[in-house]
């Protein structure tokens, strides 16, 4: 019995040293949970995993911005600009954007930045491409562009007619 004692506490103490486990601050996170951060944790890290969207905005000598959106919220990440050179597919409509993993520094009301809430990044790495979306045509929205069409020459008609029998 002690020897099944002792050969669990030595499991659990080396999962607890293990290279997965020595981040313990580096919660994994979202970007949609970042976004409801209690105010008390700004200026804690966060570590969030996300798709890269829109395109790279220049923010000054040496950073740029990058958009790192969630399940359904982005955030504005700061980030040097090498690091997000890295970043070769950014998500639109034709596109998913690349995977990054964000280790930064939440800033809910950004001195540096006017205010913003933003997440400056200590860590700005791609952990997976971006590719080509395939969005087929959908015919519900062709049959909704004709039904709408032939209610505006219907009411075009109707209105055409009720003006003339104002006039006589």
């Amino acid at each position: 019995m002690s020897r099944l004692a002792a050969f669990l506490i030595a499991v659990v103490l080396l999962l607890l040293y293990s290279p997965a486990y020595t981040h313990a601050e580096e919660t994994l996170t979202t970007p949609d949970e970042i976004i409801v951060i209690d105010r008390d944790l700004d200026g804690s890290n966060v570590v969030f995993v996300g798709e890269v969207i829109g395109e790279s905005l220049r923010a000054d000598d040496g950073h740029r911005w990058v958009n790192v959106l969630g399940d359904s919220t982005a955030v504005g990440v700061y980030v040097p600009a090498a690091e997000a050179a890295t970043v070769e597919s950014f998500g639109s409509y034709k596109r998913s954007g690349d995977v990054v993993r964000v280790s930064g520094v939440v800033n809910v009301v950004c001195e540096q930045h006017a205010g913003e809430f933003d997440v400056h990044a200590t860590s700005f790495e791609v952990v997976g491409r971006g590719e080509e979306t395939a969005r087929p045509p959908q015919r519900w929205k062709a049959f909704l562009g004709i039904g709408a069409a032939l209610v505006f020459v219907i009411e075009a008609v109707v209105f055409k007619r009720f003006r003339r029998s104002i006039h006589l």
